[in-house]
């Protein structure tokens, strides 16, 4: 039910992609452009987002040294039916559904990275129910915590197959690639042999 996974930089993993899990995402290194949904910015280390499930997502790093990274995000997934269903017989667990629905836009916290970092490791270094009541724990402060922002307008919830997410991961690197340079949606067209 909770996952808890780390990755460097470059990987096939950093890609425009969704799933159907929650994802608690904590940037520790480099920095470069962020997607979510129709949202654009910039992430550095520290950066912490919760994207809800089927909400497209990616961090592209603009600084990456040529070697790469060991260590670029830590990750926290875990499954949206159990804790509903959950939440209909404890119903302390319902404090967490208002914040699971802001998710569906993508929410990034400040202050909130070391807090995030720590309840991470020690949701990974546990297991049974103290697992379960560290993950508890964390999400009940993250719920609390008032000093976030959403980052996409719409709740996009995409239903695309491997081959349209692909195509689109291939863009978004491009734009990232070449934000500084002046393009077209023509000239992107043409290079993805797609029609504007």
């Amino acid at each position: 039910y909770i996952r808890c996974l780390e990755h460097g930089a470059p990987n096939p993993l950093i890609r425009w992609h969704y799933h159907e899990e929650y994802e608690l995402h904590l940037i520790v290194s480099t920095s470069g452009k962020v997607f979510v949904g129709d949202y654009i910015g910039r992430f550095e280390p520290g950066h912490l987002v919760l994207t809800g499930p089927r909400l497209p997502h990616t961090w592209i790093s603009t600084d990456l040294p040529h070697e790469g990274v060991p260590i670029r995000d830590v990750v926290l997934q875990f499954a949206e039916q159990p804790l509903y269903e959950a939440s209909q017989w404890l119903p302390e667990l319902r404090e967490a559904l208002p914040l699971l629905e802001r998710a569906r836009h993508g929410i990034e916290f400040m202050g909130m990275s070391e807090r995030a970092y720590k309840g991470i490791t020690t949701i990974r270094q546990s297991s049974g129910l103290q697992r379960f009541a560290a993950f508890a724990q964390l999400l009940s402060e993250l719920a609390q915590h008032h000093d976030y922002r959403l980052l996409s307008s719409t709740q996009l919830q995409s239903s695309d197959d491997d081959a349209s997410l692909q195509q689109f991961s291939k863009i978004m690197d491009y734009i990232a690639e070449n934000f500084a340079n002046q393009f077209t949606l023509a000239e992107i067209a043409q290079r993805m042999n797609m029609t504007e």
